[in-house]
């Protein structure tokens, strides 16, 4: 399949028969990540490693998480769930017991998380509100939650021309993820002269890692849908200064490959 499997076989054998607590200090590893376009990792009899491509099942809410299909036994995966595998494989189990039903999530009311998350809410309200006011048309498809219905939409948007994607949805495989803004651009793409770019916005004032392995993830999946790969993608901060902050997309694709072996 192309990818360095082991520890993946590892983490997946470890979740088929369950956490326990050790008790031992934990030791920094090096992992090796499943390869971006990967379809879908589960472990078949005798432990062969083997992989699904399906997606029918719409998103438990709004956020992005490694999840389980109802039949088949398929996982959807996205950007949160590479970076999570790649910071802590313990995590991944986690929530691969979680989407399978073998475990459940603890449910923490934190005031302080939610005032982060209003916060997030309104910053990405007031960036759209400032490209509406600089005459932008905006399509925002925020309340389609089915994700197969979302992928449509966003591409028939795509293929109009609208100047702005709130909330599209993109696909490729079994991944699957959710950017904030997809922002038209003059460039060639199989729509005509114009394609999309990612944009989203973030409370940190500096770009983590996470943040350019999702939207680099984003950019894969845009790649596919587009027949053209975007050269740019955005963050957008709440910083007076520099509120956008943009990357190119060439100047990871290093760091990409890296993931991808």
């Amino acid at each position: 399949v192309g990818v360095t499997d082991e520890p993946l076989r590892h983490l997946l054998r470890h979740a088929r028969h369950g956490h326990q607590r050790r008790r031992r200090r934990p030791q920094r590893v090096h992992v090796e990540a499943p390869a971006l376009g990967v379809d879908d990792w589960d472990l078949g009899p005798g432990g062969v490693l083997r992989h699904h491509a399906r997606l029918d099942v719409a998103p438990r809410g709004d956020r992005e998480a490694l999840r389980e299909l109802e039949s088949g036994g398929a996982l959807v995966l996205s950007a949160t769930d590479l970076s999570n595998f790649l910071n802590c494989r313990h995590r991944t189990a986690l929530d691969l017991g979680e989407a399978r039903g073998r475990l459940r999530r603890p449910r923490v009311q934190d005031p302080v998380l939610e005032a982060l998350f209003a916060r997030g809410v309104e910053h990405e309200r007031r960036y759209v509100s400032s490209l509406e006011q600089a005459g932008r048309r905006v399509t925002d498809l925020a309340d389609i939650r089915e994700p197969n219905e979302a992928v449509t939409r966003t591409v028939d948007a795509m293929r109009a021309g609208a100047d702005a994607i709130i909330q599209g949805a993109l696909a490729e495989g079994g991944w699957y993820g959710r950017p904030d803004v997809l922002l038209k651009v003059a460039v060639r793409s199989a729509f005509g002269d114009w394609g999309y770019e990612v944009a989203d916005t973030k409370l940190a004032l500096e770009t983590k890692g996470g943040t350019i392995l999702q939207l680099g993830l984003y950019c894969e999946m845009l790649a596919r849908a587009q027949g053209s790969t975007p050269e740019r993608f955005y963050v957008v901060t709440p910083d007076t200064g520099t509120a956008i902050q943009q990357y190119r997309v060439g100047d990871f694709a290093a760091y990409f490959r890296l993931i991808r072996t």
